[in-house]
């Protein structure tokens, strides 16, 4: 059982999270734990995906994003990843790149919110 304390002000980002919640509960994903340098060939093995990224980086090694750039370049199926850093101009929020492999063509395709309350996006 989910158990939660809402702060004054934060009904709005409570109920987002109750319906994510609900949406994952009715659809799980597929979740896998560990490291994800080492455990992205795995995840990346026979099958086109979607690797979105958004906070991680920043909280890891050069060498660990050095391993996952080294296993996205070499991803035998098609691939698309998505990740984010600083914005662009004045922007608020993360700027968003989408990556295409094989190949690595990069493409700046928007910002999106710290906290996923609004995405502003053109693929």
């Amino acid at each position: 059982m989910l158990q939660c304390f809402v702060w004054a002000g934060q009904d709005e980002r409570f109920e987002l999270l109750t319906r994510a919640i609900e949406a994952v509960r009715a659809d799980p994903p597929e979740l896998v734990r560990g490291d994800f340098a080492d455990e992205l060939p795995m995840v990346l093995r026979d099958r086109p995906t979607l690797v979105f990224e958004t906070a991680a980086f920043p909280y890891v090694s050069d060498e660990t994003r050095a391993a996952v750039r080294e296993t996205l370049s070499r991803a035998g199926t098609p691939l698309a990843f998505v990740t984010a850093g600083r914005p662009r101009g004045d922007e608020q929020g993360w700027g968003m790149r989408l990556e295409i492999y094989p190949g690595g063509e990069r493409e700046f395709v928007g910002h999106a919110d710290f906290h996923g309350a609004w995405l502003d996006y053109d693929l």
